[in-house]
This record gives C-alpha cells, structure tokens and sequence, in this order.
C-alpha cells in the first residue's frame, strides 16, 4: 500500500479521507453475494472477509453483506482527515493465513469447519492446515494454475450462490425467492 500512496502523492501531495472515499463509493457487489451470506448465516456459519486490500473499501463491502466479521489494511490519518500514509498492515498478501488462525482462535472455530474462497493464488495462503478452500472467479491463469495445483475446487461462475455445493456436498442453493 505504501506504493501506491506514493504514487498517488506524486500526482496529489495532499489527500484528504474523502478523496479516498470518493473513490470507492459506487461500490457494486458481485450477483449472489447478499443472498449467499444470508444462506450461510441462517445456518449458524461464521462469515469472514480478511483482505489484503483497503479497509475503506472492505469495511464498506462488509457493512453492506452485514458479515460477522472482517480485516483488511488501513491508512494513517492526521488530525483534520489527511493521509500521512499506511497504517500498520493487518493482513499480508501472503500470509493471510495469520488472519484465519486468529479468527478460529477467537471464535473457537476447527479448522476442518473452515472453508476460505480466494480468486488469486496468494489466497490460497488462507488454508490452513485441516481447512478447506475453493477458488472463486480466478482473473489470472497464474491463479487457475495455483488452485489446480493445490487441489482444490474452482468455481468459473461469476455468482457466490455457485459455491454452496462445494461447501454442502452437492446440496443445491436454497431458493429464498429473494432476487439481489
């Protein structure tokens, strides 16, 4: 992150909090996204996100799916809202594992109850030993090529409602009758 604010204070010196938020509003959630959460809570799952991106973007992400809980990496702020930089990261792009570790901890949570779903290889850093992962929607072939070599399942459809079955065994999605 501290590259690319670098990048962005080469063109801006001063970045206020709500140019930054600026840029994330209009934020569009992928189909099935709502209704998988739902799904998934109403049969007592923890839903996590941990994300090596911005938390502007995932808290934003995360309030609207009302998921149980969610990391990502923030920004420093003075005083009167201006960037000062990167805060502290959370969550390394390559160890997020870290981040499911702590979660099962605090939840009390075995691994072989969690089931995390990445669309980049590093995501596969979020498996940890006992739990299971599906790639979801993969935009690099460096990423299908990851997930083939890990052995897990690969999910192409660009709709969260796809992965129930991987993680029910085969069960269909429930039908709410709700639409996005």
């Amino acid at each position: 992150m501290a590259d690319d604010i670098r990048l962005w204070t080469e063109v801006q010196p001063e970045i206020h909090r709500e140019d930054i938020m600026r840029c994330y509003s209009g934020i569009t959630l992928i189909p099935g996204a709502r209704e998988m959460v739902r799904a998934l809570q109403s049969r007592m799952v923890f839903v996590a996100i941990v994300s090596a991106g911005v938390d502007v973007f995932v808290g934003t992400i995360a309030d609207m799916l009302k998921v149980d809980d969610w990391a990502a990496n923030g920004f420093d702020w003075d005083e009167e809202g201006m960037l000062r930089g990167p805060a502290p990261t959370q969550v390394n792009s390559h160890e997020k594992g870290l981040m499911v570790e702590k979660l099962a901890r605090i939840k009390e949570l075995e691994p072989e109850s969690i089931v995390s779903v990445g669309d980049s290889s590093t995501d596969l850093s979020m498996m940890i030993p006992g739990s299971g992962f599906i790639g979801f929607n993969p935009a690099r072939q460096r990423a299908v090529d990851a997930f083939e070599a890990a052995g897990v399942p690969v999910v192409l459809e660009k709709d969260l409602r796809a992965l129930w079955p991987h993680i029910f065994d085969g069960e269909e999605f429930p039908d709410s009758g709700e639409g996005d």
